[in-house]
C-alpha cells in the first residue's frame, strides 16, 4: 500500500514549492519524492527518517530543502522511535534537557524555514545534544 504526503520545499530562490512524498510499505521502507522541477527521487531504508536523509542529501547540492520536521536542525529520532514508528516520529531536542514524550513530532509534518538545516547541521546538533547528555550523567 502506498500513502501520499503533501509537503513544501524551499527552493534556492527562497520560494516555496509543493512536493509529494509517497511512502510504500515493505521492508525496506521505500519513499519517493515527487517534484515538478526535480522529478522523482527514491530512497529505501529501514526507517522513514533515514530514507528522508537520503532524499535530503540528493536535494541539498541543488539548494533545495524539505520544510518538514525531519529536516529541522533540532529534530532526531531515538532508537526506540525508529523501531516503534518506523522512523515516522522523532524528538525535538533541547540542549541540556532529556527529550520527553511531549517533544515527539511527526517527521513529515510542516516546519518553518528558519528551523531547517542541512543533514550535516542536524547531525552536528545531535552530536552536541548527545555529548551534553553524557556530561550531565
Amino acid at each position: 500500500m502506498t500513502k501520499s504526503h503533501h509537503i513544501t520545499v524551499l527552493a534556492p530562490n527562497g520560494q516555496t514549492e509543493p512536493a509529494i512524498i509517497e511512502v510504500a510499505d515493505g521492508e525496506p521502507l521505500r519513499l519517493t519524492f515527487l517534484h515538478e522541477t526535480l522529478g522523482s527521487i527514491e530512497a529505501s531504508e529501514d526507517d522513514a527518517f533515514e530514507a528522508l536523509v537520503k532524499i535530503r542529501l540528493r536535494l541539498e547540492p541543488a539548494g533545495y530543502k524539505l520544510l518538514c520536521n525531519a529536516a529541522r536542525r533540532d529534530v532526531y529520532p531515538s532508537a526506540m522511535a525508529r523501531q516503534m514508528s518506523h522512523g515516522f516520529t522523532a524528538y525535538k531536542l533541547t540542549l541540556g534537557r532529556y527529550a520527553k514524550m511531549e517533544d515527539r513530532v511527526r517527521v513529515l509534518d510542516p516546519a518553518p524555514p528558519e528551523t531547517i538545516g542541512t543533514v550535516a547541521e542536524q547531525r552536528a546538533f545531535f552530536e552536541s545534544y548527545f555529548n551534553a547528555k553524557k556530561q550531565a550523567d
